[in-house]
């Protein structure tokens, strides 16, 4: 190694090898997540400030409708059978973001 080479090595800031080292560090690092026992599956917007909501809560599932003021429950739907979208869509395909 020349003396040319020594300069270029000096002067080469420290802190991408520092980042460098802190993502590899970072990395190794393992997350344990928790499954949640509250999921929203799927929601409909019925106006200003009302909307009709499906909720899961520990495998059982509510059919919830919400205003500005009040929370009700409307129904309580089989925890077994998917959410699907309503009978005339002819597609027939399951709810966005239905529990599954």
């Amino acid at each position: 190694m020349n003396r040319g080479d020594q300069t270029i090595i000096a002067q080469t800031p420290w802190w991408p090898r520092l980042f460098e080292r802190l993502v590899c560090f970072l990395r190794k690092i393992k997350v344990r997540r928790h499954e949640r026992s509250l999921r929203l599956c799927d929601s409909l917007a019925l106006g200003e400030k009302r909307f009709i909501t499906v909720v899961e809560c520990e495998h059982h599932r509510f059919l919830l409708g919400v205003t500005g003021q009040s929370i009700s429950l409307l129904h309580t739907l089989d925890s077994e059978a998917p959410v699907t979208a309503r009978e005339g869509n002819q597609s027939g395909r399951t709810a966005e973001g239905a529990c599954e």
